[in-house]
């Protein structure tokens, strides 16, 4: 005579999608973190770099204006939200997170790339001016739990003619 098969019960798994849960949770929520860290920084760049050519292409259009340095700075600090638009009062109580630094240099080179000063001449010819829009700024992240540095040296550089 043949003997009943037992029947096998399945394993106890109710606490096992707790158990993945608790594991993978601090995992994703690191991982959120460390996107939304990097997309901050990121963009941030960005802007920086899109403030800066602007300026540049502002400073680039004429010589006076590329002489008119203070016009070329604040120009990038506006477009960086550093300063309110012409006209408008800056909000109460509105304060960068981190200023930016800007700079803005005039040169002159020859067609070899000699350079001299403005009111010179490459031989017989007059030299080319150019225009240097620099925007620097220190961003202090918390970056370093996903193994990037705790401050970061950000810095946007345009050179025009």
């Amino acid at each position: 005579m043949r003997r009943p098969r037992k029947t096998r019960r399945a394993p106890n798994r109710r606490g096992s999608a707790l158990v993945e849960v608790a594991v993978l949770a601090p995992v994703l929520v690191a991982v959120l973190l460390g996107t939304s860290a990097v997309a901050a920084v990121v963009n941030d760049s960005v802007r920086m770099a899109g403030a800066v050519h602007t300026a540049a292409a502002f400073g680039a259009q004429s010589q006076a204006r590329a002489q008119d340095t203070t016009t070329i700075e604040t120009m990038a600090l506006r477009e960086l939200g550093q300063l309110a638009p012409a006209g408008a009062e800056s909000p109460v109580g509105a304060t960068s997170v981190a200023p930016v630094s800007v700079t803005v240099e005039r040169f002159c080179e020859c067609a070899d790339g000699q350079a001299l000063a403005c009111s010179l001449q490459c031989g017989t010819t007059a030299p080319q001016m150019y225009l240097r829009v620099t925007a620097v700024k220190t961003v202090s992240a918390s970056l370093a739990f996903i193994g990037l540095p705790a401050t970061l040296h950000e810095e946007a550089v345009m050179r025009v003619r």
